[in-house]
């Protein structure tokens, strides 16, 4: 993925201020949260895991230990805060800081804009916006941003139905 690729490039994580809503497009019913793509979905923060999630697709759910394990997660305690109260308070929040106004997830915004390439050169957009000396990971970013909107491919939008209860797509 484009931010796997960004993330392991030398020096980007200290030029980029990073922040991860982990709610999308799920919606509050009934005072609990439902993911968009179901339960799965419910249960990934943490960059290296969710990098490591997301390569596994709709097998997701049968690789989160070993993507907690390969990211430096204690499983265990994983599930654990999941299975918490911490764990609805902590989506509440998250259903706070998501943009009201976002059509499709993920909506990634660079100095306060919306990303031209919707993220899929989150490498070259960081360093092309970063002011100053740009790390060794920046000289990876040969592409040039795309400058097109292409907002059915990969992303989910949030008028498209709900599939609370089912894998990940």
């Amino acid at each position: 993925s484009s931010l796997a690729k960004a993330w392991a490039a030398k020096g980007w994580k200290d030029i980029v201020d990073l922040k991860v809503v982990p709610y999308g497009n799920a919606r509050v019913l009934d005072g609990k949260i439902q993911c968009q793509h179901g339960e799965p979905e419910c249960q990934v923060e943490h960059i290296p895991f969710i990098i490591c999630t997301e390569e596994h697709g709709d097998d997701m759910l049968n690789n989160m230990e070993k993507c907690a394990t390969e990211s430096g997660l204690v499983y265990s305690k994983l599930s654990a805060c999941y299975n918490s109260p911490l764990s609805d308070q902590l989506q509440q929040q998250a259903a706070k800081d998501t943009p009201s106004d976002h059509k499709y997830v993920p909506w990634i915004m660079i100095d306060g804009k919306l990303s031209p390439s919707d993220g899929d050169h989150i490498l070259q957009e960081v360093c092309a916006k970063y002011k100053g000396n740009k790390p060794a990971g920046c000289s990876a970013a040969v592409e040039p941003p795309r400058t097109e909107f292409l907002r059915r491919d990969g992303r989910c939008f949030v008028d498209e139905e709900q599939t609370v209860g089912s894998q990940v797509e």
